[in-house]
């Protein structure tokens, strides 16, 4: 079930249990000590990732979209609520496993959180409501997925050898350049300079032949975005610099301020563009319908590269 929900999530795929009723395999948590609290909550946060999967799959009007949003937000508000202390609070900790568990869980949530929350980003969508109680709480996603992969690999190597961690990291770190993040968000800038500078040491301790060509081009992308020059607004400062708690602004909703400014296009130094739809681009590697011309189009371009699929 979690390689099913990682695949399927990951590369916009439809799931393998697709036609599976998961709410049958619901666990009896109070009845099995046996099961680990981290295996239990992944359990769940699993088939969450799976329904986001098969929503997509269905035609729905913007208030359906919406509620079944809702509706998913709050399972995984309920999940984190009935989660182990030392995963919803890292000063709970009591040993390094504990640690490696908390920010396991904190970087696959916020990455399945921001999947959830994806048709707010979405140039097409049209819906204010959608956007007004979504857009920022995926934003604040993507930079707890920063977060949360920085926090990892400080206790193990599993942050930098999984292709699932980095890929959630790596990703994550692109949109917010693609939106602009950054540039007013303090704690966003500092998250990504540090990634950044991270990804550059890995990089370059190995042999470019074995460096896969989408983290090249990915971390290329962001290089040029020149993102450690950029100085968030003094209006905005004050809010960005307070990093939110886990269980509080990921579990219980994050903020609903929105910002609607930003662009699917990303200009590079030497003036060249990704813009998802122009004929000279890399093009819409792989899409969502109706999501043609998001973020993650543009994503997907400068990964995979024109085109091809993952």
């Amino acid at each position: 079930m979690w390689q099913d929900s990682l695949l399927s999530i990951t590369y916009d795929r439809a799931s393998a249990t697709a036609l599976m009723d998961h709410s049958s395999m619901a666990i009896p948590y109070t009845l099995t000590p046996n099961i680990l609290p981290f295996h239990a909550a992944m359990y769940r946060v699993c088939k969450v990732g799976l329904d986001v999967v098969r929503d997509r799959s269905r035609v729905m009007s913007s208030r359906e979209l919406l509620s079944r949003i809702h509706t998913l937000r709050d399972e995984i508000n309920t999940i984190m609520r009935e989660s182990a202390d030392y995963l919803r609070d890292s000063r709970k900790c009591r040993s390094l496993r504990d640690s490696i568990e908390h920010w396991a869980l904190y970087l696959h949530v916020s990455y399945i959180t921001s999947e959830l929350c994806r048709p707010a980003i979405s140039p097409s969508t049209s819906d204010a409501e959608l956007k007004k109680h979504f857009k920022q709480l995926c934003l604040d996603s993507l930079v707890n997925v920063i977060e949360a992969w920085l926090g990892l690999q400080n206790i193990t190597a599993y942050a930098r050898h999984s292709w699932a961690s980095v890929h959630r990291a790596l990703s994550s770190a692109l949109l917010l350049g693609i939106m602009g993040e950054y540039k007013h968000n303090e704690r966003c800038r500092k998250l990504l300079g540090r990634f950044l500078a991270l990804m550059g040491d890995i990089t370059g301790s190995v042999d470019p032949q074995e460096l896969a060509a989408p983290m090249e081009r990915a971390i290329a992308a962001l290089r040029k975005l020149n993102i450690n020059d950029a100085r968030p607004s003094l209006s905005r400062v004050a809010h960005a610099n307070t990093a939110p708690r886990f269980i509080e602004d990921i579990a219980l909703g994050g903020s609903q301020a929105a910002n609607d400014g930003g662009s699917p296009m990303v200009k590079m130094q030497d003036g060249s563009l990704y813009h998802a739809g122009d004929p000279g681009s890399a093009g819409s590697a792989h899409t969502t319908s109706g999501d043609e011309e998001s973020p993650y189009s543009v994503l997907n371009s400068i990964l995979w590269g024109a085109g091809r699929t993952p």
